[in-house]
């Protein structure tokens, strides 16, 4: 989804053809991908701070960690 950007993740359900994509639309159901959304945090929503404007706060300790270990373990060729 970050390669092919569109409004909203549900436009990349659509069967329009100039919205959606079947690379997504195949692998996957938007209710499977909505409810796996949904039910995906790592960090507790009860300890958000009022004034917090990071989209992903639920998820950033998992990004962390997987930012550091690709970091560490990916040495590319440039």
């Amino acid at each position: 989804m970050s390669y092919y950007i569109l409004p909203s993740y549900k436009h990349y359900w659509q069967s329009s053809p100039d919205l959606g994509a079947p690379l997504i639309s195949e692998a996957m159901t938007l209710n499977r991908f909505q409810d796996i959304l949904s039910n995906l945090h790592v960090n507790d929503n009860g300890a958000i701070p009022k004034d917090n404007k990071d989209k992903l706060y639920t998820d950033r300790p998992l990004l962390e960690t997987l930012n550091n270990q690709f970091s560490i373990l990916y040495h590319g060729t440039r």
